[in-house]
């Protein structure tokens, strides 16, 4: 029996476990959903109509080509994944595997930062991976915006990939996601057409945030996956319990403490392929999980039309494209931020700042709910807008 600690120990230890042997398993979702973070659209092509690549010649070449940029993807995510990949690609497991129509589209206004990737095991099964939030503050303005906008040109390019799929490929399908990547993979579960659902075999939402409402969850499609539906948080999760989610998760034992820390799915620990969970999140998380419902409620359209108005002026006025620019060019960005902040108009700012106050009642509020009360029941009541869930 490997008692595992991570991607890493699993990857070494599975090496020479082919897909017939074990078959697909959390180890295989969680060391996918990592490495759809490396830069894979600079060799494979965006297109079905090309032919699938040998992943592991592919990421062979990726090294060979510039090793720096898939050992240096942003401040925000793990500097070890180009060695996790390069496990992958010399070992039996994913020898066969093949690659196909890796996308990646970016934009600023409208904030889009999307990135899927298709993965064909050896038996035919097909593994669509989305990407979660990376370096680009487009794609941190992006998460903002699946709130304050209550959309994303991503939820499209989501449907429009696993149609793509479907009619590029027969058989079974298994979607996988990391933070935004797995609130994508839901959300294209549950909107996709029901020829496409029938086909699902698992569905992974790792740590995925939730929506604006829950009107998504009550729903015949959530019902009809809910047996295929793998939905996994770290025990101290902060970014699952962002937005209206569901709570029919499994809590993960990580290797950190803290709840953001967590969110990095190299700290989830794994036993012989199986995700090692827990019984509950944490106090932590669910401490979290209240408060951030109830800052969210007190949000009338006055408050959302201000976040999003300061946040995306913000960052534009940063001149920068990504949080390691904003970190190499400290002072610069500041100062073109603090422009722009003081060129919205004074009732926008003022309408930002009153949807952060009291924030520290709030927490205690939360703090109490915890100690005395159903933690789902209370945020369901927070959520004025969800109705009769």
């Amino acid at each position: 029996m490997f008692i595992l600690a991570g991607t890493k120990e699993f990857l070494e230890q599975f090496s020479s476990i082919t897909f017939d042997e074990r078959p697909f398993c959390d180890g295989d979702a969680v060391a996918l959903c990592e490495i759809t973070y490396i830069h894979y659209e600079d060799i494979v092509s965006p297109s079905f109509d090309d032919e699938p690549v040998s992943f592991a010649e592919t990421s062979k070449k990726l090294m060979e080509i510039d090793e720096k940029r898939v050992r240096k993807l942003g401040l925000m995510i793990s500097p070890n994944l180009g060695k996790r990949m390069m496990v992958m690609a010399n070992s039996e497991r994913y020898a066969d595997v093949k690659i196909a129509a890796f996308r990646r589209f970016y934009s600023v206004t409208p904030a889009v930062q999307f990135v899927a990737g298709t993965f064909i095991l050896p038996d035919g099964t097909v593994v669509v991976s989305y990407q979660g939030t990376d370096d680009t503050l487009a794609g941190w303005k992006e998460d903002l915006d699946f709130f304050v906008r209550r959309t994303s040109p991503s939820y499209q390019y989501a449907i429009d990939y696993i149609n793509e799929v479907s009619e590029k490929f027969d058989g079974e399908i298994i979607l996988i996601g990391h933070s935004k990547g797995g609130h994508e993979a839901l959300y294209t579960a549950l909107k996709c057409s029901p020829a496409i659902r029938k086909r699902i075999k698992y569905l992974y939402n790792n740590d995925g945030p939730g929506f604006y409402d829950y009107s998504i969850f009550r729903t015949g499609a959530y019902d009809e996956l809910s047996d295929r539906y793998r939905h996994f948080v770290p025990s101290s999760s902060f970014v699952g319990m962002l937005l209206a989610h569901d709570y029919d998760y499994k809590a993960v034992k990580s290797t950190r403490h803290l709840g953001p820390l967590q969110h990095d799915l190299e700290t989830w620990q794994i036993a012989d392929g199986d995700l090692v969970v827990v019984p509950d999140t944490d106090i932590l998380s669910k401490i979290t999980d209240v408060f951030l419902a109830k800052l969210i409620n007190r949000a009338d359209d006055k408050s959302l039309e201000a976040l999003d108005r300061v946040i995306g002026d913000l960052f534009i006025g940063s001149g920068q494209e990504t949080i390691t620019d904003f970190a190499k060019n400290a002072l610069s960005a500041v100062k073109g931020a603090k422009s722009a902040w003081d060129e919205i108009e004074p009732d926008v700012r003022d309408s930002f700042k009153n949807a952060f106050s009291g924030a520290g009642k709030l927490i205690k509020e939360s703090i109490d709910v915890v100690k005395s009360k159903d933690v789902k029941e209370e945020i369901k009541n927070a959520f004025s807008f969800a109705k009769a869930v």
